[in-house]
Order: structure tokens, then C-alpha cells, then sequence
């Protein structure tokens, strides 16, 4: 008689395959149905794959399954129709993971290109920012440089403006560069507008890149140039140019004015009047109880670092600060110093209703502008970039009130550690002077920015 398979055996065997069943099945399904749902990412029907986005937004930064969600989601925008690629980059930036730095190169790009085709002309200026942005990285020069060539032909003005004011800011970066494409704009564009802005932005590279000659050869920081190094000397008069006399220096750094306090303050730096004393000032402003004195001496203190008391100070008056413009201006100081706990200055950009503006664009600028041997040690360029971008707005029109603040309210003078590259304080008394000045200040400072740019050519 054949023998016969035991059943106690059998039933074992199948329970313990059951029992290790069971708590793989509880590790691996996770895992499945990953699979299952990213691979429905580009399926036909519209509720499948409403469902594989919500579970792709869910898992885009979950600790275990981020990595293989964003390299399907990748994938489905390479492989997938438009209309897919343009579902995926909306939930990426809903996100505040579409950002150019951790995109690849040729989705980055195939979404400018569609940008740039797009019916509405806002969103082909916003293309050709974008483009310029791009071209200003080498390893997407080429395609960044191609789809700005081909908005330069756009049949819509301002687009085209747009256009050549960003290629202006990539020629002004390039010292080496051709002006050929913007000549033949200004000498060919059928609008006047789009003639005169190139034409302008051509005498803005010139001059930019003849300071840049000048200064090449010289020791100076990476914000710094000759026209500024020559402006920075005190003259006769006891006041470098664009600055108008101060006899009571000290009683104009406790001024209730903002503006008028940050001309006090570059005066300080860049032409002190003979027998003063910034350290001894700002110990005694620190010490005061005033808080407009105290924001005073706080950045005076920073542009001239010689006490390691006045730090503690700062540090002191800031628990103590009993509203945000001081505590602010505080930590405005702190940054100057290179304090590494010090806040980021490109956060107070978010609300200038709140603080006063003045001394905090000086305080953002004039210290990387400045060449000075007691200056203190240069911040990173991004938060004067920043400052400069918020304040003159580049790539736009003029903001509100820029004029006045400039002309009218001693911006000029108290920025002259970067307003000196283009000219002397124009005068209020002549309107279309001043707005031309300004221009021309917000034309250099496009076509300079790239050029001290932290990311620039990375």
C-alpha cells in the first residue's frame, strides 16, 4: 500500500506559510500599491487618474515613498501628453517643489518653452524672464539664449521689450559679450519703444563694463567699483559726492526721520567730518534710552566693528525690543556683524509697511557697495541683490514713489555707495532730470546684477 502524504504535516506546513504570509503581505502592500497608483498617473480615465494625483500629493514628502513618487512623477511628465505634464508641474509648485534648482534641466525648459507659446502675452513675458534666468546658468545657456531669441520676434510689444531687457542683463554679465543682437534691435525693431529701450540699455553695458575695465586689476570687494573707490574720498568740503554737508552729524544720526538718519550714517562711513568718533558714537547711542537713537547706534556699531561690547549691546536692547521695526533694526545689525544666528535681512523685504525702509535698504546695500578699510566683513551679495531688486525693481516698471525717495527724501545720497556708479544726486528741482536719473539707475542696476549674482554661471 502506497504511503500517504500526513495531514498534521500538511496543516502545519500551509499554517506556517500562512503565518509568514501574512506579516509580508503587511509589508510589502504599502509597496504595491505604490506601484499601482503611480502607474496610473498618465491612465485615460480622469477619476483613475485623480486618484493617482491625490496619492502622488500625499507621498510627494512622506519619509519612505517621496524619492519613488517624485522619480514617477518625473518620468510621467517625459513620457506623458501635455496635459499630463502640465497636471503634474500645477501640483509640484503647489507643493513648493518647482523650483529650478531641483528640477531636471529638460522639463525645467520644455516648461518654458510651452510658457513661451502660450496665447497670453503676460505669460510669454513671464517665458522670457524665465529664459534669461536660464541662460545665465551654463548648462542651460543654449536653450535659455534660443527661446529668448525666439520672443524677440514676438509680435506683441511689451513682450518684446521684455525680451530685450533681459538679454540686455545677460549681455551686462558677460564682459567678453557681443552688443550685436541689441544694436540690431535698436537700429531694426519696428516700435519705437522697443528701439529706445535697447538703445538705453546699450549706454548702460558700455558704462558698466568700462567701470569693470577700470576696476579689474584692483583689490576690491566683489560689489565694489572704481567709480564708487573715487567717490568714496572725502572732499574739501568734507563730503563725498552726492552728499550734501552735515555740520551736526551726531545730532542728524538721532534724527526721527529714517531717511534722513541713513544719510547721517553714510556720511559716517564714507565722509566723516574731522575729529569724529564712530565707536565712541555708538556707544553712546547704544546706551541710550531713545530707540531711534539706539537703531542708530546699532548700525553704526556694525559698519564699524571695534568694540565686542557694542555686539552685546545689540544683542541686550534686542531681547528687550518692545516692537518688530526695533527688534528688526536690531537684527539688521546682528547680520551685518556676521552674527551666524542672526535672521536672513531678505525676510524684512516681506513687509517694508511695517519697518522704516531707508535705513533698512542701507543697511542691505551700502555695506556691500562701500570700500572702506574699517567696513565690516562683506555679507553675501544675495541680500543687497535682494534689496536692490525690491527697491528699483528692474524687470518692471518704476515703483511707486521711487522717485521721491531718491530725489526727495536723500536716497540718493544716502545709497551712494551704489548710486555713485551712475552719476551725482540729480535735482529735485528738475522733475524730468530726476526721472531720467532714476532710470538710469534702475538700467545699471539691470544690467549689473547678473554680474555679482551668487548663482551666476553655476
Amino acid at each position: 500500500m502506497p504511503r500517504r502524504p500526513s495531514l498534521i504535516a500538511s496543516a502545519i506546513t500551509a499554517l506556517l506559510l500562512i503565518t509568514a504570509a501574512v506579516p509580508l503581505a503587511y509589508l510589502t502592500a504599502p509597496y504595491a500599491h505604490r506601484a499601482l497608483r503611480l502607474s496610473q498617473l498618465n491612465h485615460p480615465d480622469p477619476a483613475t487618474r485623480d486618484r493617482a494625483l491625490a496619492y502622488a500629493a500625499r507621498h510627494l514628502t512622506h519619509p519612505t515613498h517621496s524619492q519613488a513618487t517624485r522619480d514617477a512623477i518625473l518620468d510621467t511628465m517625459r513620457h506623458g501628453e501635455a496635459s499630463q505634464f502640465n497636471e503634474l508641474q500645477r501640483l509640484l509648485d503647489t507643493l513648493g517643489q518647482w523650483q529650478s534648482d531641483n528640477i531636471p534641466l529638460d522639463l525645467w525648459m520644455t516648461w518654458i518653452e510651452q510658457l513661451a507659446r502660450s496665447p497670453n502675452p503676460e505669460t510669454r513675458i513671464e517665458a522670457a524672464w524665465l529664459a534669461t534666468d536660464a541662460a545665465a546658468r551654463m548648462h542651460a545657456k543654449r536653450p535659455g539664449y534660443t527661446i529668448l531669441g525666439n520672443l524677440l520676434e514676438d509680435q506683441d510689444t511689451a513682450v518684446r521689450l521684455n525680451s530685450v531687457a533681459g538679454l540686455a542683463e545677460l549681455k551686462g554679465g558677460e564682459h567678453n559679450g557681443s552688443l550685436q543682437p541689441l544694436e540690431t534691435i535698436a537700429a531694426e525693431d519696428p516700435a519705437p519703444a522697443v528701439r529706445e529701450e535697447a538703445t538705453r540699455l546699450i549706454a548702460a553695458i558700455t558704462h558698466a563694463h568700462a567701470a569693470a575695465e577700470e576696476q579689474r586689476d584692483e583689490a576690491a570687494g566683489p560689489l565694489t567699483t572704481h567709480a564708487h573707490q573715487a567717490g568714496a574720498e572725502p572732499l574739501p568740503g568734507g563730503a563725498a559726492p552726492g552728499i550734501r554737508p552735515l555740520p551736526k552729524l551726531t545730532a542728524a544720526l538721532t534724527h526721527q526721520d529714517p531717511a534722513r538718519q541713513a544719510l547721517a550714517l553714510t556720511r559716517a562711513h564714507l565722509a566723516p567730518p574731522p575729529g569724529f568718533d564712530p565707536a565712541a558714537t555708538a556707544d553712546q547711542l547704544l546706551r541710550s534710552f531713545d530707540p531711534i537713537d539706539r537703531r542708530a547706534g546699532a548700525l553704526l556699531a556694525a559698519t564699524h566693528p571695534t568694540d565686542p561690547a557694542h555686539t552685546e549691546l545689540i544683542r541686550t536692547h534686542l531681547d528687550h525690543a518692545d516692537t518688530y521695526p526695533q527688534a528688526a533694526i536690531l537684527e539688521l545689525a546682528l547680520a551685518l556683524l556676521g552674527e551666524p544666528d542672526a535672521r536672513d535681512p531678505t525676510l524684512l523685504l516681506a513687509t517694508p509697511d511695517a519697518l522704516p525702509m531707508p535705513l533698512v535698504y542701507w543697511a542691505m546695500i551700502h555695506p556691500a557697495f562701500a570700500n572702506s578699510a574699517d567696513a565690516p566683513p562683506r555679507q553675501q551679495n544675495a541680500a543687497a541683490i535682494a534689496a536692490l531688486d525690491h527697491l528699483l525693481n528692474p524687470r518692471g516698471d518704476a515703483p511707486p514713489g521711487l522717485v521721491d525717495f531718491l530725489v526727495h527724501q536723500h536716497g540718493w545720497a544716502a545709497l551712494a555707495a551704489f548710486t555713485s556708479q551712475v552719476g551725482p544726486q540729480p535735482s529735485p528741482d528738475h522733475p524730468a532730470a530726476a526721472e531720467l536719473a532714476v532710470e538710469r539707475l534702475r538700467d545699471h542696476w539691470l544690467v549689473t546684477r547678473r554680474a555679482h549674482h551668487p548663482n551666476q554661471n553655476r
